[in-house]
């Protein structure tokens, strides 16, 4: 299971607060490496998780409520390179993945 953390914002703007990324494994423990950092105010929508580089290895894809796209690589949680991104429009939803194929 992957999630992410958010703090909800205090009255007067605070945004003070642990957030992060989490996986557990299959018995409930935290997964080794685990939880990843993320800027507060944190993820508030489900991360995705895809292989992205047709590598056979999962990468975790996670927007923030300020805007900024992350993406790790779950098997250790490093970091993708060029990411974080900040797309033109800021977005706080689930990123969104898709196979596409031109074999018919």
């Amino acid at each position: 299971m992957v999630f992410g953390t958010y703090v909800p914002l205090q009255p007067g703007g605070n945004w003070d607060g642990p957030v992060g990324l989490w996986a557990l494994q299959a018995d409930g423990t935290v997964a080794p490496g685990f939880p990843l950092a993320i800027p507060t105010p944190g993820v508030r929508s489900a991360p995705t998780l895809a292989d992205l580089d047709g590598d056979g290895d999962l990468e975790i894809l996670a927007a923030t409520r300020t805007g900024q796209v992350f993406v790790w690589i779950l098997r250790h949680g490093m970091i993708v390179s060029n990411y974080p991104g900040q797309p033109a429009a800021k977005t706080c939803t689930a990123p969104l993945f898709s196979i596409t194929s031109r074999r018919g």
